[in-house]
């Protein structure tokens, strides 16, 4: 096998040489452009690679994330823009050729993914769950990232707190609703991701004004001042409560829409809004739909940390609401790559598109299951106060993620054991940021 050489080139992967079938090991060195049109890097290399990059994990669309994040940094350095795979060796060269590097049958071929180095993004809701670790993969692959944060009188920015100063991500308060706030915010940006939302569901009961305001108005400005600035792309994310409760499994973007909720009525009037936009105006607008994403940051207002957090105070049970609907669970990581590859290309515009495993799981089993990952044996119990009305309740929540995966090459990898504990060990790790004695809704 030594001796053989690999190149990637700026249309495509392609192999100039043949590989073995057993071959699993490979230094990547020098950096390059990647491509979405191009085969899953991990069907011919290992998942755990050495890399002068730094890159330690080639799997679907991470590693192509991973690979483009490091050639942004090297450019920033000078280093070259070719690419080699210079293979270990790993016994006697293969005395004729096994296979090509072709792309899988299965797999749509999608145009090529632009570099983000340099590029002016600005990410609404950037100080919460979602939007902060948006905001930590958009600087990854080298954007220019204009954060924006709702303004208050202590003038914090959220979430975003927690990755200390960075004196390259600009950060700006405001009010969403505000349209001539939200016209200066989009004046010089290129791409926006619209994440500025209330998603309280409990609190959309007691403030069903508020939400409409934040939730549809806000994404009302965002549109308008989107179309006069003819920004490149809008990435909206919805939310899979506009579907209700399941009608079939799994549940693509035809399902039927229910406002079960005060919440749900407002992101189905955003999403209208954006279909609206793209179809009278030509708007460059995508919609992204993540199914019950979670993962480290996230508030104890959402189901996993409020386990966690009860789970490691010592607590003698579990305290929920009902513990009989179903959900299908994201690990925020892919969700991020979900929202990213959205942006990138013209395959999403004018779409609708769900991100989420395809599996759900009760919330009585996820219980059981964060308390035994726990070491932990202790009984859950359902609270009358936590539970929403009936007819309110969504039943059932499973993705039907094929577009996704045609349109976008996007696929779900982390696992949910390895990302409950990633997320138990940030909650551990960050006990000030929980108080399991208070229902937050």
């Amino acid at each position: 096998m030594a001796g053989y050489t690999f190149a990637i080139t700026y249309e495509n992967m392609e192999l100039a040489g043949w590989i073995n079938e057993k071959l699993f090991d490979a230094f990547l060195v020098g950096t390059v452009p990647i491509y979405r049109g191009a085969p899953d890097v991990h069907d011919y290399f290992p998942a755990t690679v050495s890399s002068t990059l730094g890159v330690r994990d080639l799997r679907g669309a991470r590693g192509r994330f991973a690979l483009r994040s490091a050639m942004t940094r090297s450019r920033r350095i000078g280093t070259t823009r070719a690419l080699s795979l210079r293979p270990i060796a790993t016994g006697p060269s293969p005395s004729k050729p096994s296979r090509s590097f072709s792309p899988k049958p299965s797999r749509k071929t999608l145009p090529p993914a632009p570099s983000w180095a340099g590029r002016h993004v600005v990410v609404t809701g950037a100080g919460g769950f979602i939007g902060s670790h948006l905001v930590d993969l958009l600087t990854e692959l080298g954007a220019e990232v204009t954060a924006f944060v709702r303004y208050n009188s202590r003038n914090e920015r959220g979430l975003l707190e927690l990755r200390g100063f960075d004196r390259e991500l600009r950060v700006k308060c405001g009010d969403i609703t505000e349209l001539d706030t939200v016209r200066s915010l989009v004046q010089e940006a290129e791409v926006v991701f619209h994440l500025a939302a209330l998603v309280g569901i409990p609190y959309s009961y007691i403030h069903p004004s508020e939400v409409v305001d934040v939730n549809t108005i806000g994404t009302l400005n965002i549109l308008i001042a989107a179309r006069e600035h003819k920004l490149e792309k809008v990435v909206l994310t919805s939310t899979s409560e506009v579907y209700g409760s399941a009608r079939f499994t799994p549940m693509g973007e035809d399902h039927p829409r229910q406002p079960q909720s005060p919440y749900s009525a407002s992101k189905i009037a955003a999403d209208a809004l954006a279909t609206s936009f793209h179809r009278s105006f030509d708007l460059p607008v995508a919609i992204a739909r993540p199914f019950n994403t979670y993962g480290p940051r996230q508030s104890d207002r959402a189901i996993i940390p409020t386990v966690i957090s009860q789970a490691l105070s010592g607590a003698e049970e579990i305290v929920l609401g009902n513990l009989a609907p179903r959900r299908d669970l994201t690990f925020v990581r892919d969700t991020v790559h979900g929202l990213v590859l959205a942006a990138e290309g013209d395959a999403s515009i004018g779409e609708e598109i769900n991100f989420g495993n395809g599996r759900s799981i009760s919330i009585g089993e996820l219980a059981e299951k964060i308390v035994g990952l726990l070491g932990r044996d202790i009984p859950v119990r359902q609270s009358d106060e936590r539970v929403r009305p009936a007819s309110s309740e969504v039943d059932e929540l499973v993705a039907d993620t094929s577009k996704a995966r045609a349109l976008l090459g996007w696929e779900p990898e982390v696992s949910l054991n390895d990302g409950l504990l990633q997320t138990i060990e940030w909650v551990r790790a960050n006990p000030r940021l929980y108080d399991p004695a208070v229902y937050r809704i």
